[in-house]
């Protein structure tokens, strides 16, 4: 099952197609990052300061926020450009989110990645938190909308990993653990902190928060509920 554009998203990339350009490449960016922040903001899965977005600009670069930053507001400037190497590519501006680490790992290991969005909802940092390596949950229709997911028969499997301060480590351990063939739907959670996902657009990538956000919502119902 896969939805249609969402209004509002991907306005750089439907510029460029139609060859309506008004603006540089790095706003229409920064205008899709900050259309996302208000939208999940508004959901209260990014809370605070909490969350970071990103866009691969190209082979060797990306645009993500800057660190301690509200994403209810997001403006151009609010968003860094930084390589996949994690260096800065800016002289001016704040400092690229401590997570950035992460962002690269994905980037490189998923060459079709061309976004990544993390959450901070109370489903995603509760259900994080809960004993053992992944958490299983779904056997509803709305997993179909989950990258290589057919069916809404069984639960579908979404890795967990201990959080680390150092993020560096973190991202390091997290793709040893992805390339040791755990089952993975372009997701995956940091314990007590959060969702990362990814898809190969902004749309795509907040197709997959979406789905994750709520299939971990109503998990959480059903045990509240007791339900099994």
């Amino acid at each position: 099952m896969r939805a249609n554009n969402f209004p509002g998203l991907l306005a750089s990339q439907r510029k460029i197609r139609n060859g309506e350009i008004k603006l540089p490449l790095l706003e229409l960016c920064a205008h899709d990052l900050g259309e996302v922040g208000r939208q999940f903001h508004q959901r209260n899965w990014v809370p605070a300061n909490s969350g970071n977005f990103s866009i691969r600009l190209d082979r060797m670069a990306m645009l993500i926020t800057r660190s301690n930053v509200s994403k209810a507001d997001l403006t151009k400037d609010d968003v860094v450009r930084m390589g996949l190497d994690g260096r800065s590519l800016t002289t001016v501006g704040g400092t690229p989110s401590r997570e950035s680490p992460l962002h690269c790992m994905i980037y490189q290991r998923e060459l079709d990645a061309r976004s990544v969005l993390h959450t901070h909802s109370i489903a995603a940092t509760v259900l994080s938190m809960q004993a053992g390596d992944e958490l299983r949950c779904g056997g509803i229709e709305i997993q179909q909308a989950l990258p290589n997911v057919d069916g809404n028969g069984d639960e579908v499997a979404l890795p967990i990993f201990s959080n680390n301060a150092d993020y560096q480590q973190l991202a390091g351990r997290i793709k040893a653990g992805l390339d040791s063939g755990v089952q993975c739907h372009n997701a995956f959670l940091i314990r007590g902190h959060g969702l990362y996902a990814w898809g190969d657009s902004i749309e795509d990538a907040r197709r997959t928060i979406e789905t994750w956000e709520f299939l971990m919502e109503t998990e959480l119902v059903k045990r509240q509920l007791g339900m099994k």
